[in-house]
């Protein structure tokens, strides 16, 4: 029993029964006509995806002068059980390759200062169509549902706007070969 015996009249009344019949309503929790409560789990999930929104704290590099900017991402997870989902970074990749032909011959483009901090390099090769810095989070669920969120930075070419703006100021105006010339994974610490 769940909960304390319930008395004979309420339970079971043995008043009019005989022994053998008696035996069937025996108070034991493997009686056959017990009433108690069945108590099971629930295991509530669901195959949606969560969702995230990514904002960067810059998401144009210029002028392209070879220097780090520091860029800070906001990652907002959202999903339809789960309150927290988790935030992962998956990595950070460039276009270009790390110190290629034409762009200052710098390496170590990205750095991981955490999670949702880096260190960008200013640079773009001069002979190409500007740079994109892609930062990837992986966003999972409690029930193990995941989705991939990016969001972009991009170095454009040229500086040819009003007052001296860059042109093609955003990934839109930057052709992207998909080809990922440089990646830069997380450290993981123990």
């Amino acid at each position: 029993h769940i909960n304390a015996d319930e008395p004979d009249i309420l339970d079971y009344d043995t008043t009019f029964k005989l022994p053998a019949q008696d035996a069937l309503y025996k108070d034991d929790p493997y009686r056959a006509s017990d009433h108690d409560p069945v108590i099971i789990g629930l295991d509530l999930c669901d195959e949606i995806a969560p969702e995230a929104t990514i904002t960067l704290s810059k998401t144009t590099l210029w002028p392209p002068n070879h220097k780090y900017v520091t860029v800070d991402a906001t990652v907002s997870p959202s999903d339809n059980l789960d309150a927290n989902p988790t935030v992962t970074l998956l990595a950070v990749t460039s276009n270009e390759p790390d110190n290629g032909v034409g762009d200052g011959d710098q390496s170590n483009d990205i750095v991981i200062v955490s999670d949702t901090q880096f260190n960008l390099r200013a640079e773009r090769a001069g002979n190409g169509t500007g740079r994109i810095y892609t930062i990837t989070y992986q966003i999972t669920d409690s029930c193990g549902n995941s989705v991939p969120a990016t969001a972009t930075v991009a170095v454009p070419l040229n500086k040819g706007g009003k007052n001296g703006e860059a042109s093609g100021a955003d990934a839109s105006a930057i052709e992207d070969t998909g080809e990922v010339n440089a990646l830069f994974l997380p450290m993981i610490q123990n």
